[in-house]
């Protein structure tokens, strides 16, 4: 369920940000929620629209849109450091240091606990290619270089990015073109191309984020919706989740399942929420972290006995998803009870508690009673009479 609320809410950022390019084609400083909605209305059912279709279709789409949006970061990037190495950079911009990688420079607990969960956000994704390995060519190996391979690409390009976008912009609020500016937290992209080309950079950058969108969203409803598929195999979900299409051989019903759902909570957002990215990006980071930190234990657990036969194997297997949880976990909690502050996020609220809270948190605590709920009604799976526990 939190790898579904990861999804979803992915889609949900995605949306947020993608309402900007338009805006900026016509000119429209801070888009209202009537501009807001139509437009993710329609990215949203046409990204979904696209999944659906089949894993060739939507990969082939995804790897077109990837190109271009690669190729846009690498060349503002490039532009970006030119202009540092020139001096051409924000006057409140500080020069390149060692600093920015060390993580123990950070000023304050809730400092470091926010970057954290912005980095876990940043870094998922790397696993969309394994979890559709059954539907493609080639051997397992090559499914396991290919997230290997995600892993430093994704690395490799925030860390390029960041560096020239913190060289080139800085971090100071009261300045209008810092990284940090309120009116430019939901796109910087947008405005670090509009500061170093101009008009028309912004345009084209407004373009490349949009087109990231379309392909990051793609991206994380292709494997979520396999995920689904597998679950209602084995009755963790009730059966309708199992069906596929037998035109485009697809699990059509959860892909719309994932989308609607992304619809209806962007437009709640939308109406509540301060910023929709900044309460997703949150939202996200705590998902993802819940369901890293239950497969980092559930890989202790189900390995302890027989991974310590070599080091290799105990290290995988048992050691390092064990430092990840301890890591994760109190993070995690740490950070949740953050996240219910308005002031961490956007700054909205409902009842008094911050969106990031009632999105990311609550939604959490929904998925533990509708597993009660589906434990109740259907008890097999929970049982262990559907997927029979084996070691290898």
């Amino acid at each position: 369920f939190a790898l579904m609320l990861s999804s979803i809410l992915a889609g949900v950022g995605a949306a947020g940000i993608l309402t900007n390019a338009p805006a900026v084609w016509i000119g429209m400083d801070h888009p209202p929620v009537w501009f807001d909605i139509p437009v993710a209305t329609v990215f949203i059912l046409l990204t979904t629209w696209l999944v659906a279709r089949g894993a060739e279709e939507s990969s082939r789409a995804t790897l077109i849109l990837t190109i271009v949006q690669y190729g846009g970061l690498a060349l503002f990037a490039v532009i970006m450091l030119v202009a540092v190495f020139h001096g051409q950079q924000n006057p409140t911009a500080e020069p390149i240091s060692w600093e920015w990688f060390n993580p123990f420079a950070i000023d304050g607990l809730n400092g470091l606990l926010g970057g954290f969960l912005v980095a876990i956000f940043i870094f998922w994704g790397f696993d969309a290619s394994l979890a559709m390995s059954e539907e493609t060519t080639g051997t397992s190996k090559q499914a396991g270089r290919s997230g290997v391979t995600a892993i430093l690409i994704t690395v490799a390009t925030y860390v390029i990015f960041s560096v020239a976008a913190l060289a080139y912009a800085g971090v100071d609020a009261d300045s209008p073109t810092s990284l940090t500016n309120p009116g430019n937290i939901d796109d910087v992209f947008t405005t670090l191309a509009g500061q170093s080309i101009g008009a028309r950079g912004a345009m084209i950058a407004a373009l490349v984020v949009g087109i990231s969108a379309f392909s990051a969203t793609m991206s994380t409803v292709m494997p979520t919706a396999r995920g689904l598929l597998s679950m209602a195999t084995y009755k963790a979900l009730p059966h309708r989740f199992a069906a596929v299409s037998a035109v485009s051989s697809t699990p059509k019903f959860a892909t719309w399942v994932i989308g609607l759902t992304s619809l209806v909570i962007f437009c709640t957002l939308d109406l509540i929420s301060d910023s929709v990215v900044a309460d997703s990006v949150y939202s996200v980071g705590i998902a993802i972290m819940t369901y890293y930190s239950v497969v980092a234990i559930s890989s202790v657990v189900y390995f302890w006995r027989t991974a310590f036969r070599s080091w290799r194997t105990a290290m995988g297997q048992v050691i390092l998803p064990g430092i990840g949880a301890l890591i994760l976990v109190p993070v995690g909690v740490l950070e949740a009870y953050n996240m219910a502050d308005p002031e961490n996020g956007s700054g909205g609220s409902l009842l008094g508690i911050g969106t990031a809270f009632v999105v990311g948190v609550l939604s959490l605590a929904l998925g533990v009673v509708l597993m009660i709920v589906w434990n109740l009604k259907a008890p097999a799976f929970f049982r262990g009479e559907t997927l029979p526990r084996e070691r290898t």
